[in-house]
């Protein structure tokens, strides 16, 4: 029921348990629909290479809540860096 609910509106992620913001396939289902959903993340995801590129992918200021190592990561950086060019490129952004 969360996995669906979090696949509509990743806000959902906010009322999850502890557990359930600590699940790989919620977080993931989350942050796929909206990037901003991996402040709601435990700690753990937020240190998760695959959570935090599937966040910034589509969000890149999403960077600023993955973890302090993964806000240095080459790959990561790159990511967020390309979407928050395309961000900025839009008209009223800046």
């Amino acid at each position: 029921v969360v996995l669906a609910a979090v696949s509509n509106d990743s806000g959902a992620l906010k009322h999850a348990s502890t557990e359930l913001k600590d699940d790989i396939e919620v977080v993931l289902a989350a942050v796929s629909k909206s990037g901003d959903a991996l402040q709601l993340a435990s700690s753990r995801l937020k240190a998760d290479i695959e959570v935090v590129l599937a966040a910034v992918s589509h969000y890149g200021f999403a960077i600023y809540h993955a973890s302090p190592e993964l806000q240095e990561d080459r790959e990561v950086i790159k990511v967020a860096s390309y979407n928050l060019s395309w961000y900025y490129a839009r008209p009223g952004n800046n």
